[in-house]
């Protein structure tokens, strides 16, 4: 279980202070399909707000989970064998 997130909102600049990425980062994420779910608010593509839910992100953060550096270094190892 997740400790409860300190997110004070579900804007995208409380989230990259959060996370500590940069808007651009969180940007590429959305376009790859990489970060957590968003929403898009009003005004079109350009002009909209892009929102997050606190548990969309809770889920996205938990399933990036890694106990040790090690466990995730075998992880890549594993997928480059089964390839």
């Amino acid at each position: 279980m997740l400790c409860p997130l300190k997110l004070n909102s579900t804007r995208q600049p409380s989230l990259v202070q959060f996370l500590g990425l940069t808007v651009i980062a969180l940007e590429r994420m959305r376009q790859r399909g990489t970060g957590p779910a968003f929403y898009r608010v009003g005004g079109g593509r350009l002009r909209s707000r892009i929102g997050y839910r606190k548990n969309g992100v809770e889920t996205w953060l938990a399933g990036r989970r890694v106990l040790r550096s090690s466990e995730q270094a075998r992880q890549c190892a594993n997928s480059f064998a089964r390839d």
